[in-house]
């Protein structure tokens, strides 16, 4: 009977980590929202022996528990349930939207006004934990890259090497550099990190850095400046060239510019297009 946990660190225990989040209350905000949703358990009973069993909390008598304490929780559907907390971790909202979707109906029969706006929040609730953590994992998931910046130099630019959306070295680079040269400095930064890849996990410490990088790369995707690596041994001396050619009076992560002139924010467009579908969902159980 797996239950859903916040903790500060990952550990060898079989478990399944999702994370980090961009802060204390954002894990505890996914940990009861899952809970609110969903009928597991939240004691901390082993299972192991008949001391487990019998007594259960107020949590049952709430039904915000399946039981399986006193025998009362199917063992399938509680593990449908945890199919379904799999999948929400991972970006798909769609389980969690159908059950909070099937206790809206329930409002249309009964007028609950009160309940059906609770409900709404928990729909903006679960969109808003979902989409902070989806941005994490892409800017995650680009595994080897370089990133190319200016400098506070004049007449030189930086060079980030990341891997997992972590900075792993820091490269001052002349703009007038030879590309061999360049090519020889970079070498064993790639090797280190190609061996070492394994043990960069994402965590709490590192956070805020992967929020930034992944609102700076979600602007700006295409930029030349972010140049992916292969997992492999890099033609070097080809990426150097393509370091050194990098136009930086295009600044990186600054969004691109509309036809009326004002910056084009996605973040905002994401947001005011996911309150109007709220706002109408409202509407539809209201009226």
């Amino acid at each position: 009977w797996p239950r859903v946990i916040a903790c500060k660190d990952r550990a060898e225990d079989g478990a399944i980590y999702f994370g980090p989040f961009h802060s204390a209350g954002n894990v505890r905000d996914a940990v009861d929202l899952v809970n609110d949703i969903l009928p597991l358990r939240t004691c901390k009973r082993s299972f192991a022996d008949s001391r487990s069993y019998g007594r259960p909390c107020i949590e049952l008598s709430l039904k915000r528990c399946a039981g399986p304490c006193v025998g009362a929780a199917d063992s399938d559907a509680y593990k449908s349930y945890i199919q379904d907390v799999l999948a929400f971790f991972r970006g798909d909202t769609s389980k969690l939207i159908e059950h909070l979707h099937r206790r809206l109906e329930e409002t249309v029969a009964t007028l609950d006004f009160e309940r059906a706006a609770r409900l709404r929040d928990q729909i903006q609730r679960v969109n808003r934990v979902v989409l902070e953590q989806v941005r994490l994992n892409e800017a995650a998931r680009h595994g080897h890259a370089l990133l190319v910046l200016a400098s506070a130099e004049p007449g030189s630019r930086e060079v980030w090497y990341l891997v997992r959306g972590q900075r792993w070295a820091v490269l001052s680079v002349r703009d007038a550099e030879d590309p061999a040269t360049l090519a020889q400095r970079l070498a064993p930064i790639h090797a280190r990190a190609l061996a070492g890849c394994a043990s960069v996990v994402p965590n709490h410490h590192s956070v805020d850095e992967l929020a930034l990088l992944s609102r700076f790369m979600r602007k700006t995707p295409e930029h030349p400046a972010l140049i992916p690596l292969p997992a492999t041994m890099a033609p070097l001396a080809q990426i150097a060239e393509q370091i050194l050619h990098v136009d930086l009076s295009q600044p990186f992560g600054v969004a691109p510019v509309d036809g009326t002139g004002a910056p084009r924010d996605d973040d905002n467009e994401t947001w005011l297009l996911q309150q109007q579908e709220e706002r109408g969902l409202l509407e539809r159980v209201t009226a």
